[in-house]
């Protein structure tokens, strides 16, 4: 099983894929390939790295690739699934993030990286302002674009909707208003 820094104490398989064994960290026959090529992989191991640094979303470099990663916990799940919430997940987050880090993605550069590592993409300083600004511009017209007639309770949806938009222009907001910030706050 893989074992995750933040649960010294068991050992716990977040990925499903039981790829690393206890005791000796080798991966089982058959993983190695998936471990270094998959998007999946690539972003998991940038947050368990801490790459993620709280943002919802961000680039990576992964054997260098550019790869888009959504970070943003899931609210519909658990022991007590809702239904709207994790329509949102899917249809509104997780669509509208990746297209906001896909702006990103073009911007970025990545550094040469040795086999298996991964790094943060990086985006010129000079380039930084820029690319916030388009980025959160895309995710808000994503976010106008999602219909919500089709979750299981539209009116709900919609509230989330409004949230995230609002959430998502006070973000633009920081860039424009203050091109100094070199970068706005994580969103929670």
């Amino acid at each position: 099983m893989l074992y995750c820094k933040s649960n010294p104490v068991k050992w716990l398989d977040y990925t499903g894929l039981k790829s690393i064994r206890p005791g000796d960290g080798t991966p089982l026959p058959g993983f190695a390939t998936l471990q270094q090529t998959s998007d999946w992989w690539c972003c998991l191991k940038a947050q368990l790295l801490g790459l993620s640094d709280g943002n919802w979303g961000g680039v990576v470099c992964c054997d260098g690739r550019k790869v888009v990663c959504n970070w943003r916990p899931d609210e519909g799940g658990g022991a007590n699934p809702d239904p709207t919430l994790k329509w949102c997940d899917k249809n509104l987050y997780d669509k509208c993030i990746r297209e906001h880090e896909e702006i990103h993605k073009a911007d970025c550069a990545c550094e040469q990286t040795a086999p298996g590592s991964v790094s943060r993409c990086a985006i010129p300083p000079d380039k930084h302002l820029d690319s916030e600004l388009r980025g959160h511009a895309r995710e808000m017209e994503c976010i106008a674009g999602v219909d919500c007639s089709a979750s299981p309770d539209p009116s709900r949806c919609g509230e989330v909707k409004k949230k995230y938009h609002a959430e998502t222009l006070v973000e633009y907001l920081k860039y424009l208003l203050n091109p100094l910030n070199s970068h706005a706050t994580a969103r929670p």
